[in-house]
């Protein structure tokens, strides 16, 4: 049963570890901060560009892997047929670690993966660096690529199964109007979609936001994300780069913090919905 302190109390274990983690690291690590800090570590180009390649990269990922996966639901409400081997097929990506998902994609797309392997034995290449730098590269591409894969199947699964919870009458009505497949789907269907799209949206960029472990392992020296940038920092022998660290972890809570209230929200949205009858979400 939904009620309004439901998303407090799920989210209750992981705010109190967070809260005692930040505690003693910032007792421990560093003597305080103080706006000074905040402005220091804001001011600097490191934290801009930072914060601009965490940002890009997060939206990209979270537009194309929620477009694809919205599409990707339509799909399969309308083809019966090989549904079950959709559903299963897409359960994979969802619980493969992302770890995992990181090696699998530097072993395809480097400059030495297999692409360019297959690419330099059908003779389109003749050396590995004619092989366009997919991983370690300035525009993220191997990032987005392992988001892409976990994020697109999430997305699908999710929108499915509110689309399945939709009345097929609106539907029936509007093609019995003259509107195509086509209006139906962009007239009918999203707008009763759109709650649960606001849901997938906000959590696939709250992750792909503050991430570490794929940008570590993928990305360029040129420009790091937030959270490698903060562990670059909180690991330097310089006694000031904890602070900023600590600064940047602040941050990163802060925003992550912002979007988990704007999900609860968008959870009350989207319950109110369910219960308001049928065709509703």
């Amino acid at each position: 049963m939904h009620t309004p302190s439901k998303p407090y109390l799920l989210a209750a274990p992981l705010a109190i570890f967070l809260a005692l983690t930040f505690g003693v690291s910032l007792s421990i690590g560093v003597s305080g901060l103080t706006p000074e800090h905040f402005y220091a570590v804001f001011a600097n180009r490191d934290f801009t560009v930072s914060l601009v390649a965490t940002l890009s990269v997060a939206a990209i990922a979270t537009l194309i892997s929620n477009v694809g996966g919205a599409v990707l639901a339509f799909f399969m409400l309308k083809v019966a047929t090989g549904r079950a081997w959709v559903r299963h097929s897409l359960q994979l990506p969802i619980i493969m670690p992302h770890l995992v998902v990181t090696i699998i994609v530097f072993h395809f797309f480097a400059q030495t993966g297999i692409i360019a392997r297959l690419a330099w034995w059908a003779g389109l290449i003749e050396h590995p660096n004619q092989f366009p730098l997919l991983v370690f590269d300035r525009l993220a591409i191997g990032i987005i690529l392992v988001y892409l894969y976990k994020q697109i199947p999430f997305v699908a699964m999710v929108c499915f199964d509110s689309l399945k919870s939709i009345s097929h009458r609106f539907g029936e009505a509007g093609e019995n109007l003259g509107a195509t497949p086509w209006q139906v789907a962009m007239w009918i269907y999203l707008p009763l979609l759109r709650p649960t799209l606001l849901a997938t949206i906000l959590i696939t960029f709250a992750f792909a936001f503050g991430a570490f472990e794929v940008p570590f392992l993928l990305g360029t020296p040129a420009w790091r994300t937030l959270p490698v940038e903060a562990y670059v920092l909180y690991t330097n022998i310089d006694p000031g780069a904890r602070e900023r660290a600590m600064t940047i972890n602040v941050t990163i809570a802060a925003i992550s913090l912002g979007l988990a209230l704007i999900y609860s929200k968008t959870e009350r949205l989207i319950a109110h919905y369910r219960a308001d009858g049928e065709g509703r979400i």
